[in-house]
């Protein structure tokens, strides 16, 4: 009888070990892990527009096509660059198919074209977008739930 029960202790905890392992393995992260990537990214990339509105240099963000993990930034002249990388479980997609690349100008304080940016817990395009980061033709960034 005490055999039967530690096998039976046994197997529930090895099965929520399993349980536990793949929801990593898989990479679906809880929405807040979600939603917080999501405002590093935007406090990120208003350090980057404050930096190039002191330099007075203009970048360029790529979209890449599909789900990335991460957003590649290119200051205009110097051509470095930089990368915001999420937290490992967070997939960004941008919303439309035509934009690859959207421009900031620091004199106007502009992005052209304005862009969106679906969030995702799961690395599938048709996964339920948990939050969108709107970036504004007119500078103005803003993580929402809903899309715009």
């Amino acid at each position: 009888m005490e055999l039967l029960f530690v096998l039976g202790m046994m197997t529930i905890l090895g099965g929520g070990l399993t349980l536990t392992l793949a929801h990593r393995l898989l990479g679906n992260e809880s929405p807040e892990t979600v939603r917080e990537d999501g405002r590093k990214f935007a406090v990120w990339l208003q350090g980057r527009m404050t930096e190039a509105n002191r330099r007075r240099e203009g970048f360029q963000l790529f979209f890449p096509a599909g789900l990335t993990e991460s957003v590649l930034l290119s200051w205009n002249v110097t051509g470095s660059t930089e990368r915001f990388t999420a937290g490992g479980g967070t997939w960004f997609s941008v919303q439309g198919a035509l934009t690859t690349r959207s421009t900031f100008t620091p004199m106007q304080f502009t992005f052209s074209p304005a862009f969106t940016l679906e969030l995702r817990s799961e690395k599938r395009p048709r996964a339920v977008p948990v939050c969108y980061f709107v970036a504004s033709l007119y500078g103005r960034t803003d993580l929402r739930d809903t899309p715009p």
